[in-house]
């Protein structure tokens, strides 16, 4: 018998090994004696975070600006998938504040900055800048650039509840998301501050200039949005 009929029948042998094993378990139904059952309840208690957060100074000297320290349980999960604008041509100022934020579908997830915090009393922000503060449009291989001067962002989680906070022009990085108590004032706690934390986006706006008159009706001008995550403090 060769290699591959041994193999064959091995592979017969487990299929019906599989069978008779699924017909004993299946018949066991039949052999139960009845009203003889038993439960075992199950807890999970879950515990805040105790481990120190690796972060220098503890407290910063500007809260706005906190040191990058490695976290593995404060995590930045998504940002919004889309800001796509419509405007019509100007004559080189641009502020453009309608279009679609995410989907177009309010609630969906996709406009939200969504944050995991492991840790009650752990205070954080998110800050968003334009990627090198410009967009750009690409016409017969040639690049141009637009500087950006302005960019606010309203969201639930920055500035307060709801105000727009300018978070691009010069170079600037603004809060466009944080934790409750920097937010609003309110008490930290497990409910507010802990696990997978949604920070609907609102509202946006850009300015940008084009005083070279590049863009024309019909053409898309492009960029991006970078966002980061750091830790403030923890109290």
């Amino acid at each position: 018998m060769n290699a591959k009929k041994l193999l064959g029948l091995g592979l017969a042998s487990a299929v019906l090994l599989g069978s008779g094993v699924a017909t004993a378990f299946a018949a066991d139904v039949d052999h139960e004696v009845q009203t003889q059952t038993g439960t075992t309840p199950v807890t999970v208690q879950v515990n805040d975070e105790s481990d120190p957060d690796p972060i220098n100074p503890v407290t910063p000297t500007d809260p706005t600006s906190p040191v990058l320290p490695g976290q593995t349980r404060l995590t930045l999960n998504h940002v919004p998938t889309a800001y796509d604008f419509q405007t019509t041509v100007s004559d080189g100022q641009y502020t453009v504040n309608s279009g679609t934020i995410g989907s177009g579908t309010a609630g969906d997830g996709s406009e939200d900055i969504v944050v995991f915090n492991s840790k009650v009393g752990r205070k954080w922000n998110v800050k968003a800048t334009v990627a090198n503060e410009q967009l750009s449009i690409t016409k017969s291989g040639t690049t141009t650039n637009f500087p950006v001067t302005s960019f606010k962002i309203t969201s639930t989680g920055a500035n307060g509840n709801g105000s727009a906070q300018e978070v691009s022009a010069t170079g600037y990085q603004g809060v466009v998301a944080q934790d409750v108590n920097a937010a609003s004032g309110a008490t930290l706690d497990a409910e507010n501050n802990t696990s997978s934390m949604s920070i609907p986006v609102s509202a946006v706006s850009i300015g940008f200039t084009d005083n070279t008159h590049v863009i024309k009706a019909g053409d898309t001008v492009t960029g991006t949005i970078d966002y980061q995550l750091y830790m403030v403090t923890t109290v």
